[in-house]
């Protein structure tokens, strides 16, 4: 193979059990971008500039033929108004979990996306890294299942059999 493909070239050529012209590279790089811009985990993550501008930056460094658009797993918790821990040794993780007792889950008010600051920078950074592969590299990024419409708990059971069937003995969520 002479030719020199994109990236999305590339990774459809694998996944149809075809010969590439060289095996894709996927670096899912989350937390590497704080050291690439030589900052804080807290600051990389304050901003989706930040988070853009490393993650283009390592992809042109490291030619990875993915766009990785994951902000940090404890955006939602930070979402739902719980806390983010952020350390310097890992990722941020969430602090106390928001739904403490059955009655919390019939007071959570499910966040809007663009009006919610934590979720809109994660979709600011996905858009616009989006833009910038251009169809030319696949892009991941991290869907959250756990935000459901108030009919869709009824589908199950209600709220209150919904967390009498998460519950242990002791009356505390099971995760």
């Amino acid at each position: 193979m002479s030719e020199t493909m994109t990236s999305m070239q590339r990774v459809l050529t694998a996944l149809s059990h075809k010969e590439a012209d060289r095996v894709p590279l996927f670096l899912l790089l989350s937390l590497y971008g704080a050291r690439e811009l030589q900052m804080s985990v807290k600051s990389y993550f304050s901003s989706h500039e930040n988070i853009i501008r490393a993650q283009t930056a390592m992809l042109k460094k490291y030619g990875s033929d993915c766009i990785y658009a994951f902000t940090y797993a404890a955006v939602e918790t930070e979402a739902l108004g719980g806390e983010v821990i952020f350390t310097e040794e890992g990722p941020p993780n969430a602090g106390e979990p928001v739904i403490q007792k059955d009655s919390d889950i019939e007071k959570i008010e499910f966040p809007k996306v663009r009006e919610t600051p934590c979720l809109l920078k994660a979709l600011k950074a996905i858009e616009a890294l989006k833009a910038f592969a251009g169809g030319r590299a696949p892009g991941f990024r991290k869907d959250t299942a756990h935000y459901r419409r108030r009919g869709r708990f009824r589908r199950g059971g209600n709220r209150r059999q919904f967390a009498r069937r998460h519950k242990t003995r002791q009356g505390k969520m099971q995760r």
